[in-house]
């Protein structure tokens, strides 16, 4: 994410868009086993877990 001292570093444009990161994420499903749990495209990060459901916190 583009936030904290990233931003006085790193334009924008120069952040991978989400469907890199998610086709990134799926590529180390594949390796490692890790299930793809869940994603949000607007903050462009993708949930990889062992598990096979995602773990509730308080």
């Amino acid at each position: 994410m583009y936030v904290g001292y990233s931003r006085k570093r790193l334009r924008f444009k120069d952040m991978p868009i989400h469907t890199e990161i998610k086709n990134f994420a799926e590529e180390l499903s594949a390796l490692t086993g890790y299930k793809m749990l869940d994603e949000a495209r607007d903050s462009r990060v993708v949930l990889l877990s062992r598990s096979e459901k995602p773990i509730r916190f308080l």
